[in-house]
């Protein structure tokens, strides 16, 4: 899993409630499924509280393009502390993308094969972006990604 922390800002009163998040997505398979968790930040700026405990399942097409997820039904306020709008990739079947790899340039022969789980989330140049975490063996980390972030928009309504 890995995380965008989306801030609050005092404009967002006008249209508080999440409607949609649309994000950059890359998928070799068709109809590649993933989820979508909410949590708001710790006291460290972490990934802290789940503010939304189901999954929010949404489908990647294939081929590059955007992907989204409505919240529009959850009935969520953006929360004062920020949002951490986190992408969770699915470790099932419908998602495995098999594919060869020519893993040393110096032995042209040798190719391995690989399994990737689809779909790739995108990223964008944006060297103000907060820390995008990362979720491995139980704790979140900063995956120490510079200048970039998660190509991700959150769409707010009243």
């Amino acid at each position: 899993m890995i995380a965008k922390l989306f801030k609050y800002e005092d404009s967002y009163e006008k249209t508080p409630y999440l409607k949609t998040i649309r994000f950059a997505t890359r998928n070799e398979i068709r109809n590649a499924v993933l989820n979508i968790r909410l949590y708001t930040p710790d006291a460290e700026g972490k990934p802290g509280a789940v503010l939304y405990s189901q999954n929010i399942l949404c489908t990647a097409k294939k081929g590059a393009g955007i992907t989204e997820a409505d919240l529009s039904k959850l009935n969520i306020a953006m929360p004062k502390e920020g949002l951490y709008v986190v992408f969770e990739w699915l470790i099932i079947g419908k998602n495995v993308h098999k594919f060869n790899f020519k893993a040393d340039v110096n032995k042209p022969g040798k190719i391995e094969k690989r399994i990737a789980y689809e779909p790739a989330i995108g990223m964008v140049y944006d060297n103000k972006a907060p820390a995008i975490y990362g979720y491995s063996s139980g704790n979140w980390a900063d995956t120490k990604i510079e200048i970039t972030t998660i190509a991700a928009e959150l769409v707010l309504s009243n």
